[in-house]
């Protein structure tokens, strides 16, 4: 909080941007006095929903003090055939629930399900994957991820684009939407022309 002393009676006058910082405090407090009483798919829900409706992802982290101790571990699976911005920024919000994990599709995986050996072997994708800022960890992984899965690496929630189709239960789902006209195959398409 920013203050200034008021030299004539030595009581502190509060600046606009204290002002601000005293509102922030306020709804923060409102917004996480009752998550007690709230189950992970209700937190994790009002996150979405704050991400949805907050330029300022400062909030967001402010809120992820206290959402943090019921969602540690996050899980993204990708395959990172082609590295983009849609991933990165899937990262990011997945950032705001906690640790954050990547679960890499093997080498093998991507074979069976897209039809082509990725140009970069699994250990150069976790390689790249790992330097990302907002990844914690990597693991290898299938291409479909299932709650069994889930519960052997004791992940809390599944952050997605809309495009899910892993067979996940939906209170352990947070989905994203896509960020628009970007993704490995557009990328992988545009190299053939």
């Amino acid at each position: 909080m920013t203050t200034t002393p008021n030299h004539s009676n030595g009581q502190q006058i509060h600046t606009k941007s204290s002002q601000q910082e005293i509102g922030r405090s306020k709804r923060y407090n409102q917004s996480t006095s009752d998550l007690t009483s709230l189950k992970k798919a209700d937190v994790s829900q009002r996150i979405v929903l704050l991400y949805d409706h907050k330029q300022d992802l400062s909030e967001l982290h402010f809120f992820n003090k206290k959402a943090t101790k019921f969602m540690k571990r996050i899980l993204v699976d990708m395959s990172l055939t082609s590295l983009h911005h849609g991933h990165i920024r899937l990262l990011q919000k997945a950032s705001l629930l906690g640790h954050v994990v990547v679960a890499l599709c093997s080498d093998d995986e991507i074979l069976k399900a897209k039809g082509f050996l990725p140009v970069l072997s699994f250990g150069h994708r976790k390689e790249i994957a790992l330097a990302i800022r907002y990844v914690e960890e990597v693991i290898e992984c299938k291409w479909l991820i299932d709650e069994a899965y889930l519960n052997f690496h004791n992940i809390d929630l599944l952050v997605h684009g809309d495009d899910n189709v892993n067979p996940v239960p939906p209170e352990r789902l947070v989905l994203f939407p896509r960020t628009g006209g970007i993704s490995s195959t557009v990328l992988s398409n545009r190299g053939d022309s």
